[in-house]
């Protein structure tokens, strides 16, 4: 019994490992993408149009996984 919870343990482990490996990878990505400018500056006005946008998309992603739910 204790084997086992050792087991899963270690299984755990290794996954939260490989997580932090992929966080650390899409952080570096992204201070890279900085470093070369690639990046947007919103202003109050067009961080509205984001918030639009983003919210639309997702009503859209909803309504296409499940068509009998109204937005």
């Amino acid at each position: 019994m204790i084997a086992k919870a050792l087991e899963l343990l270690d299984e755990s482990d290794e996954a939260l490992d490989r997580e932090l490996a992929e966080v650390r990878a899409k952080v570096q990505k992204g201070i890279e993408q900085l470093e070369r400018g690639e990046y947007t500056v919103y202003t109050d006005e067009t961080l509205h149009g984001l918030f639009d946008d983003v919210s639309r998309r997702g009503r859209e992603r909803r309504a296409s996984r499940n068509p009998a739910v109204p937005d």
